[in-house]
């Protein structure tokens, strides 16, 4: 995220929470947890924040706010059974994506293996794709970028 932005968005903060002093040295501290996030992931967690509750958010919680951007593990693995229906390559996935695919077998598995047993495995995929979402705070590209078919980032 920019400096403009960024600084945007803690005026936005300090007008909305007058009630809230806001040292320089906070300030500092915010930027540092924050500068992960994109412009957009900022202002969406300023906003989101803002609108929802009536104090100064705490880094937790805009990063809590940010993460609600992130598909579930059920959407992740809906998409996934539906690009296994169509056949071929396993697609470009996220991290996390990436973890669950693995967790139960990968792509072959899920693609050959009949429905009514892939049931049994969306409690592993689950736990694989949180425990992902869990190592990386938002914003870091870990979650963000394609990861080839096999190859999970961090490990």
């Amino acid at each position: 995220m920019d400096d403009i932005v960024f600084n945007q968005g803690m005026a936005v903060l300090s007008h909305a929470y007058p009630d809230y002093e806001c040292s320089p040295a906070t300030v500092d501290v915010y930027r540092e947890f924050l500068k992960g996030l994109s412009n957009q992931e900022f202002e969406f967690a300023i906003n989101l924040h803002t609108r929802k509750h009536k104090w100064f958010p705490k880094i937790s919680e805009l990063l809590d706010a940010v993460r609600t951007l992130q598909p579930s593990a059920a959407e992740r693995w809906a998409w996934l059974n539906k690009m296994a229906e169509r056949g071929g390559k396993q697609p470009e996935v996220d991290a996390a994506t990436a973890a669950g695919l693995e967790a139960i077998g990968g792509w072959n598995y899920l693609r050959l293996t009949d429905v009514q047993k892939l049931s049994f495995s969306f409690k592993i995929f689950d736990e694989a794709y949180q425990r992902t979402l869990d190592r990386f705070e938002p914003g870091q590209p870990q979650i963000d970028g394609p990861v080839a078919p096999g190859q999970l980032e961090g490990q």
